[in-house]
Protein backbone atom coordinates (compact mmCIF):
# COMPACT_ATOMS: atom_id res chain seq x y z
CA UNK A 1 0.00 0.00 0.00
CA UNK A 2 1.67 3.34 -0.95
CA UNK A 3 2.42 5.73 1.76
CA UNK A 4 0.30 8.50 1.64
CA UNK A 5 1.53 12.52 1.85
CA UNK A 6 -1.05 15.46 3.19
CA UNK A 7 -0.34 18.70 0.79
CA UNK A 8 -1.38 21.78 2.72
CA UNK A 9 -1.66 25.07 0.62
CA UNK A 10 -4.28 27.34 0.06
CA UNK A 11 -3.90 27.16 -3.94
CA UNK A 12 -5.44 24.52 -5.85
CA UNK A 13 -3.75 24.76 -8.35
CA UNK A 14 -0.41 24.40 -6.57
CA UNK A 15 -1.93 21.26 -4.62
CA UNK A 16 -2.66 19.78 -8.52
CA UNK A 17 0.77 20.88 -10.02
CA UNK A 18 1.94 18.43 -6.50
CA UNK A 19 -0.23 15.85 -6.57
CA UNK A 20 1.19 15.40 -9.74
CA UNK A 21 4.57 15.54 -8.91
CA UNK A 22 4.32 12.81 -6.48
CA UNK A 23 2.01 10.82 -7.90
CA UNK A 24 4.40 7.74 -9.00
CA UNK A 25 5.78 7.81 -5.16
CA UNK A 26 2.35 8.67 -2.58
CA UNK A 27 -1.00 9.07 -2.58
CA UNK A 28 -2.34 12.83 -1.97
CA UNK A 29 -4.81 14.08 0.14
CA UNK A 30 -4.90 18.04 0.05
CA UNK A 31 -6.09 20.55 2.17
CA UNK A 32 -6.26 24.01 2.08
CA UNK A 33 -6.99 25.44 5.69
CA UNK A 34 -5.45 25.15 9.48
CA UNK A 35 -8.63 23.39 9.79
CA UNK A 36 -9.26 21.01 7.67
CA UNK A 37 -5.54 20.00 7.67
CA UNK A 38 -5.82 19.28 11.39
CA UNK A 39 -9.04 17.05 11.11
CA UNK A 40 -7.28 15.37 8.21
CA UNK A 41 -4.54 14.76 10.32
CA UNK A 42 -6.64 12.98 12.62
CA UNK A 43 -8.56 10.99 10.54
CA UNK A 44 -5.61 9.52 8.05
CA UNK A 45 -2.08 8.02 8.90
CA UNK A 46 0.51 10.44 7.00
CA UNK A 47 4.01 9.59 6.39
CA UNK A 48 4.54 12.93 4.55
CA UNK A 49 2.74 16.48 5.53
CA UNK A 50 4.11 19.12 2.74
CA UNK A 51 2.92 22.71 4.14
CA UNK A 52 3.25 26.10 2.60
CA UNK A 53 5.22 28.33 4.73
CA UNK A 54 3.11 31.76 3.49
CA UNK A 55 0.29 33.59 4.94
CA UNK A 56 -2.52 32.48 5.55
CA UNK A 57 -1.46 29.36 6.89
CA UNK A 58 -0.11 28.98 10.32
CA UNK A 59 2.56 26.73 9.18
CA UNK A 60 3.87 26.91 12.57
CA UNK A 61 0.68 25.73 14.33
CA UNK A 62 0.47 22.90 11.63
CA UNK A 63 3.78 21.63 12.37
CA UNK A 64 3.15 21.57 15.78
CA UNK A 65 -0.42 19.29 15.34
CA UNK A 66 1.68 16.98 12.69
CA UNK A 67 4.30 16.25 15.84
CA UNK A 68 1.60 15.48 17.95
CA UNK A 69 -0.85 13.57 15.90
CA UNK A 70 1.60 11.69 13.45
CA UNK A 71 4.99 11.79 15.11
CA UNK A 72 6.36 9.38 12.64
CA UNK A 73 5.30 11.84 9.60
CA UNK A 74 8.16 13.81 8.05
CA UNK A 75 7.61 17.84 7.42
CA UNK A 76 8.51 19.59 4.32
CA UNK A 77 7.91 23.68 4.59
CA UNK A 78 7.75 25.18 0.95
CA UNK A 79 9.64 28.67 2.30
CA UNK A 80 9.77 31.84 0.24
CA UNK A 81 13.38 32.22 0.87
CA UNK A 82 16.11 30.69 2.48
CA UNK A 83 16.06 31.86 5.80
CA UNK A 84 11.99 31.12 6.52
CA UNK A 85 11.20 27.72 8.67
CA UNK A 86 14.98 27.54 9.92
CA UNK A 87 13.53 27.71 13.75
CA UNK A 88 11.07 25.16 12.67
CA UNK A 89 13.71 22.56 11.23
CA UNK A 90 15.58 23.12 14.82
CA UNK A 91 12.84 22.73 16.76
CA UNK A 92 12.03 19.23 15.20
CA UNK A 93 15.41 18.48 14.07
CA UNK A 94 15.41 15.14 11.77
CA UNK A 95 11.52 16.07 10.87
CA UNK A 96 11.37 18.87 8.81
CA UNK A 97 12.53 19.51 5.07
CA UNK A 98 13.21 23.17 3.61
CA UNK A 99 13.51 24.06 0.11
CA UNK A 100 12.38 26.95 -2.19
CA UNK A 101 8.69 26.72 -3.19
CA UNK A 102 8.51 28.08 -6.83
CA UNK A 103 6.72 26.87 -9.13
CA UNK A 104 10.00 26.17 -11.31
CA UNK A 105 10.91 24.22 -8.74
CA UNK A 106 8.46 22.38 -7.52
CA UNK A 107 9.71 19.18 -9.15
CA UNK A 108 12.73 18.32 -6.36
CA UNK A 109 9.72 17.60 -4.50
CA UNK A 110 10.20 14.30 -5.79
CA UNK A 111 13.27 13.53 -4.78
CA UNK A 112 12.98 15.14 -1.17
CA UNK A 113 9.61 12.80 -0.37
CA UNK A 114 11.50 9.93 -1.98
CA UNK A 115 14.75 10.22 0.80
CA UNK A 116 11.88 11.04 3.27
CA UNK A 117 10.74 7.66 2.56
CA UNK A 118 13.70 5.96 2.76
CA UNK A 119 14.97 7.37 5.75
CA UNK A 120 11.41 6.62 7.30
CA UNK A 121 11.65 2.63 5.99
CA UNK A 122 15.19 2.86 7.55
CA UNK A 123 13.62 4.24 11.31
CA UNK A 124 10.94 1.90 11.35
CA UNK A 125 13.47 -0.87 10.53
CA UNK A 126 16.02 -0.19 13.68
CA UNK A 127 12.83 0.01 15.69
CA UNK A 128 11.75 -3.37 14.71
CA UNK A 129 15.20 -4.56 14.85
CA UNK A 130 15.37 -2.82 18.11
CA UNK A 131 12.11 -4.43 19.58
CA UNK A 132 12.93 -7.84 17.74
CA UNK A 133 16.17 -7.74 19.86
CA UNK A 134 14.50 -7.01 22.92
CA UNK A 135 12.13 -10.17 22.60
CA UNK A 136 14.84 -12.17 22.25
CA UNK A 137 17.36 -11.06 24.71
CA UNK A 138 14.04 -11.55 26.95
CA UNK A 139 13.49 -14.82 25.67
CA UNK A 140 17.23 -15.88 26.18
CA UNK A 141 17.17 -14.21 29.94
CA UNK A 142 14.21 -16.86 31.17
CA UNK A 143 16.22 -19.73 28.92
CA UNK A 144 19.11 -18.32 30.78
CA UNK A 145 16.68 -18.56 34.40
CA UNK A 146 15.30 -21.41 33.75
CA UNK A 147 17.97 -23.48 32.87
CA UNK A 148 19.81 -21.76 35.62
CA UNK A 149 17.18 -23.30 38.37
CA UNK A 150 17.24 -26.71 36.49
CA UNK A 151 20.77 -26.73 36.85
CA UNK A 152 20.48 -26.24 40.22
CA UNK A 153 17.77 -28.44 40.98
CA UNK A 154 19.83 -31.01 38.94
CA UNK A 155 23.27 -30.24 41.18
CA UNK A 156 20.98 -30.65 44.34
CA UNK A 157 19.68 -33.77 43.20
CA UNK A 158 23.09 -35.45 42.56
CA UNK A 159 24.39 -34.25 45.58
CA UNK A 160 22.13 -35.83 47.89
CA UNK A 161 22.24 -39.01 45.68
CA UNK A 162 26.25 -38.58 46.09
CA UNK A 163 25.98 -38.00 50.14
CA UNK A 164 24.03 -41.47 49.61
CA UNK A 165 26.06 -43.28 48.19
CA UNK A 166 28.85 -41.94 50.48
CA UNK A 167 26.63 -42.98 53.29
CA UNK A 168 26.14 -46.16 51.74
CA UNK A 169 29.25 -47.08 51.00
CA UNK A 170 30.91 -46.32 54.26
CA UNK A 171 28.21 -49.02 55.78
CA UNK A 172 29.29 -51.72 53.48
CA UNK A 173 33.20 -50.60 54.38
CA UNK A 174 32.21 -50.95 58.22
CA UNK A 175 30.15 -54.19 56.95
CA UNK A 176 33.28 -55.95 55.70
CA UNK A 177 35.60 -54.62 58.48
CA UNK A 178 33.07 -56.36 60.83
CA UNK A 179 33.58 -59.55 58.52
CA UNK A 180 37.07 -59.50 58.62
CA UNK A 181 37.06 -58.86 62.54
CA UNK A 182 34.33 -62.08 62.72
CA UNK A 183 37.21 -64.06 61.73
CA UNK A 184 39.85 -63.36 63.48
CA UNK A 185 38.30 -62.72 67.33
CA UNK A 186 42.00 -61.61 68.09
CA UNK A 187 42.32 -58.75 66.04
CA UNK A 188 38.79 -57.67 67.23
CA UNK A 189 38.83 -53.83 66.52
CA UNK A 190 41.93 -53.41 64.97
CA UNK A 191 40.50 -52.12 61.60
CA UNK A 192 39.05 -49.24 63.23
CA UNK A 193 42.17 -48.38 65.46
CA UNK A 194 44.08 -48.64 61.85
CA UNK A 195 41.95 -46.43 60.76
CA UNK A 196 42.15 -43.37 63.61
CA UNK A 197 45.75 -43.88 63.29
CA UNK A 198 46.06 -43.30 59.74
CA UNK A 199 43.55 -40.20 59.47
CA UNK A 200 45.69 -39.05 62.07
CA UNK A 201 48.81 -39.39 60.18
CA UNK A 202 46.98 -38.15 56.82
CA UNK A 203 45.77 -34.66 58.85
CA UNK A 204 49.28 -34.11 59.78
CA UNK A 205 50.13 -34.60 56.26
CA UNK A 206 47.75 -32.66 54.96
CA UNK A 207 46.18 -34.39 52.32
CA UNK A 208 43.27 -33.82 50.50
CA UNK A 209 39.86 -34.70 51.53
CA UNK A 210 39.35 -37.22 48.69
CA UNK A 211 42.69 -38.45 49.72
CA UNK A 212 42.10 -38.99 53.00
CA UNK A 213 38.77 -41.27 52.41
CA UNK A 214 41.02 -42.90 50.68
CA UNK A 215 43.41 -43.21 53.37
CA UNK A 216 40.45 -43.98 55.67
CA UNK A 217 38.72 -46.82 53.63
CA UNK A 218 41.86 -48.58 52.96
CA UNK A 219 42.65 -48.47 56.59
CA UNK A 220 39.64 -50.72 57.86
CA UNK A 221 39.91 -52.88 54.57
CA UNK A 222 43.56 -53.94 54.46
CA UNK A 223 43.18 -56.93 56.29
CA UNK A 224 40.41 -58.19 53.68
CA UNK A 225 42.02 -60.99 52.51
CA UNK A 226 41.50 -62.40 55.51
CA UNK A 227 37.84 -63.55 54.21
CA UNK A 228 39.46 -65.39 51.96
CA UNK A 229 41.87 -67.21 54.05
CA UNK A 230 40.94 -71.36 55.51
CA UNK A 231 39.74 -70.84 59.33
CA UNK A 232 42.55 -73.90 59.60
CA UNK A 233 45.28 -71.71 58.41
CA UNK A 234 44.06 -68.37 60.08
CA UNK A 235 42.77 -69.59 63.45
CA UNK A 236 46.18 -72.51 63.69
CA UNK A 237 47.65 -72.77 67.02
CA UNK A 238 51.44 -71.96 67.04
CA UNK A 239 53.63 -71.44 63.86
CA UNK A 240 52.43 -71.79 60.65
CA UNK A 241 54.53 -74.91 58.38
CA UNK A 242 55.63 -74.58 55.11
Amino acid sequence: MPARALVVHPSSTAIAEIRDVLAQHVTVDAAQTEVDAIRRLGAEEYAVVIVDYKPPLDAKRIAAETAAAQPDAFIVLMTPDVDSGRELDQSLAGKVFRFLAGPDQRWQLTGIVAEGLRLQKLERDQKELIKKLSLEYGKLQKREKLLDLVVKERTRELQVAYDRLKVASRQALLGLAEAIEAKDPYTKGHCGRTAVFSTALGREARLSEADMEILEFGAFLHDIGKIGVKDAVLLKPGALDD
